[in-house]
């Protein structure tokens, strides 16, 4: 079933559990009960935080819900209905329109505009924001993509290193001198490129590089049809037909993207910001490698995909708890946090400019992770994020995943998707 169906599902039996049962106070000992969702535990929030903010805040008994990411998103589903969930939780940007649009998040536009002053932070504090000007969630931090290059194989085929000035002509012209030939098992022992095919770090940086977008401005109506479209996604084709990126099963062989990177079999690849644990983990001091920011598009400007996955405040809990979790969040926003987030990215970036600026100065590989960040602020776009955005999403992660394994062309891509996302958005 789809998951904007599901969500509806659950929303309809939420309005048939009690109002105990949705928002009881919960209290333990005169205190309000805060239950917040922490998928993936420490490893993606500091649960030292969540002590600072229990030691400010003794009015509070906060209870933690932990799962591995995918177990929390599926259980969620079935907490919602059963008017269970957690008080505020993090969710994947994909889904946090579906939650708004549904009525399972609170609107968080009038508490941001009482309580926090925007200048101290970049425009993505407004990532969740909808056309209607309602905001869905704030930030737990932003995953922002990058070209990531290995330095010792670029200097090994007397290659300069991208920098800021690089067009993807650029990035493809030096991946096929990076490439050397073949073995008698038709591998590579190296490949110049690591191309993927699914939105973030594959299709979408493509096709903005050549003008294109997937939906119109609205985000209602497919824009798959559009020429330019087309032209990003030929220009990906071009990587694969070229032979500078391996077959898509390679990189389970491999252990992923990160650890080919990391042991050196990849010089290039779009990866994001959560890409660098699992790199200086893997690669060890070994591993030289760098990161600049996104090449440039075919007319000069620059996207710079990144993932705002989001803090968001459960519409059902109780008013006193919806109280408290709005601290909870006033407190993660604020500036002594946000600098302790820039000493170790765990969920991302932090959102405040202060913390921006010490992320640029931390010094730990990539030593130019700056160049990341300075164009997030004026060239910073999410994924294209609607009510619907699992389900039209995969339609084109589905018809590119074919176009790499050269199974479908790209004219078949743009036409088969631009039908099935048009079906999803009439839906």
């Amino acid at each position: 079933m789809k998951f904007k169906k599901i969500l509806a599902t659950a929303l309809a039996s939420i309005m048939a559990v009690s109002l105990a049962a949705c928002g009881g106070n919960g209290d333990v000992d005169g205190k309000v009960t805060l239950k917040i969702g922490v998928p993936n535990g420490d490893t993606l929030t500091p649960f030292s935080i969540i002590e600072e903010f229990k030691a400010a805040n003794p009015d509070i008994n906060v209870e933690l819900d932990e799962a591995p990411w995918g177990d929390f998103a599926t259980k969620l589903t079935t907490q919602i209905a059963g008017g269970t969930a957690p008080d505020v939780f993090i969710h994947d940007s994909g889904a946090t329109a579906s939650f708004g649009a549904n009525g399972a998040a609170m609107d968080l536009s009038e508490k941001i505009a009482a309580d926090i002053n925007a200048d101290d932070y970049i425009s993505a504090l407004y990532a969740a924001k909808d056309a209607d000007g309602k905001v869905w969630g704030v930030p737990h931090g932003l995953n922002v993509v990058g070209l990531y290059y290995n330095e010792t194989l670029f200097d090994e085929a007397g290659l300069s290193y991208p920098d800021e000035t690089w067009t993807m002509q650029d990035v493809l012209d030096a991946a096929k001198k990076l490439t050397p030939p073949a073995d008698a098992t038709g591998a590579s022992p190296v490949y110049g490129f690591g191309l993927q095919y699914s939105i973030t770090v594959g299709w979408l940086p493509f096709i903005m590089s050549t003008g294109g977008a997937p939906l119109n401005e609205a985000k209602t109506e497919s824009n798959f049809n559009d020429p330019k479209v087309l032209e990003g996604v030929k220009l990906m084709n071009e990587f694969v037909e070229a032979g500078v990126t391996p077959p898509v099963a390679w990189y389970s062989t491999q252990g992923g993207l990160e650890s080919a990177f990391a042991n050196g079999k990849i010089a290039m690849a779009f990866m994001n910001s959560a890409a660098m644990k699992v790199i200086n983990t893997n690669g060890g001091d070994a591993l030289k490698y760098n990161v600049t920011a996104m090449p440039l598009g075919a007319d000069g400007s620059r996207d710079t995909v990144y993932v705002p996955n989001c803090w968001i405040i459960n519409k059902a809990s109780a008013p006193e708890k919806q109280e408290a979790a709005w601290k909870w969040l006033k407190f993660y926003l604020s500036e002594e946090t946000q600098l302790k987030l820039a000493e170790e990215i765990r969920g991302g970036f932090p959102i405040h400019k202060k913390a921006i600026e010490a992320c640029q100065k931390v010094e730990t590989k990539p030593a130019d992770r700056a160049l990341m960040l300075k164009y997030l602020d004026t060239t910073g776009t999410t994924l294209w994020e609607n009510p619907s955005w699992s389900e039209w999403r995969e339609k084109m992660d589905k018809a590119c995943l074919e176009m790499v394994e050269g199974r479908m062309e790209p004219e078949q891509v743009v036409e088969t998707v631009h039908k099935e996302v048009s079906e999803v958005l009439a839906d």
